[in-house]
């Protein structure tokens, strides 16, 4: 293991742990394409991830964003 070769693993090993910033119900929305009212049915019914972190403050988790754009979840 060279310390170039070291370099590079911690380097990839930090970006995948960066954590991305979580989306708010307007950008979640816009993004998808969808109503706020359809995306609170989206969080209610657990196609998206969310998180409320005040009494009238949600956030979008993005990678439950990234997965329903790849089609990865069915919403149906």
């Amino acid at each position: 293991l060279t310390p170039q070769g070291l370099l590079s693993m911690l380097n990839a090993e930090k970006s995948e742990k960066q954590m991305e910033r979580p989306l708010t119900r307007r950008q979640a929305a816009a993004l998808l394409s969808v109503s706020l009212p359809t995306l609170d049915r989206h969080i209610k019914s657990g196609i998206l991830r969310a998180s409320k972190i005040g009494p009238r403050v949600v956030r979008v988790d993005p990678a439950s964003v990234r997965e329903l754009l790849a089609g990865e979840i069915s919403n149906g």
